[in-house]
């Protein structure tokens, strides 16, 4: 695929997490049970990370470029279904529970010009081959509870599942309507530059109930420690 913007290869899907909750102790074997699973625990579940340093109206302004003329990029709907058993019994337990398509979805940004604009942000996390992906969640569009599987990314990296992490890069500051979920953690009020490590195991959702898109920045690595 190629963008007729910037003339380089791009990579630009809208997930569709249209299809939760089957029964819960199958997805508990399935996702592994690192965490709690308690939902009236004070346990701290969001890691929050060192505040990341960087000129973010680089890539504020990247995503209004986008978002501005979709049309210029090759854009497809696509339903994210992977093979995993916890990703197939995912996709069933959110259309057990009524999940809709067209009300889940995202726009999964990567491209040659975001992996050069992040450059700085990379060399301050401490992640071995990371992965850099932009999501614009646009209003009225919520990913449902889910855990990560790691499945794209473990395929093109021949990283194992015990080896990688995910941190989650906020690229504004926090705007009303604007959620994340991980576990008990509600997370908002939030600063262009904040940052946290959903750990595995870790279920999380995020929902944009505003009135202007929620930017947010996802870099999936292998941990150094």
């Amino acid at each position: 695929m190629t963008c007729p913007v910037e003339n380089q290869p791009v990579t630009i899907e809208i997930c569709d997490y249209y299809t939760f909750f089957m029964k819960l102790e199958k997805l508990k074997n399935l996702a592994g049970r690192e965490w709690h699973y308690d939902s009236q625990s004070t346990q701290p579940c969001a890691q929050r990370l060192k505040k990341i340093d960087f000129e973010w109206s680089l890539l504020q302004d990247y995503s209004k470029k986008i978002l501005a003329s979709p049309a210029s990029f090759e854009i497809k709907l696509e339903t994210t279904r992977f093979s995993s058993p916890l990703s197939v019994s995912l996709n069933q337990a959110y259309e057990e529970a009524g999940y809709k398509r067209g009300l889940s979805e995202y726009y999964e940004v990567g491209t040659p010009e975001l992996n050069k604009i992040c450059q700085p942000i990379l060399k301050q996390i401490p992640l071995l081959n990371p992965e850099v992906r932009l999501f614009i969640q646009t209003p009225g569009q919520a990913i449902p509870l889910h855990v990560d599987a790691y499945e794209s990314y473990s395929l093109r990296s021949e990283i194992s599942y015990d080896k990688i992490v995910r941190h989650v890069v906020f690229i504004e500051d926090w705007d009303w309507g604007h959620y994340l979920l991980i576990g008990n953690d509600s997370i908002h009020q939030w600063q262009a530059g904040d940052s946290y490590r959903i750990d595995r195991g870790v279920w999380h959702c995020s929902a944009n109930c505003g009135l202007s898109p929620k930017l947010t920045m996802s870099i999936t690595g292998m941990r150094t420690d």
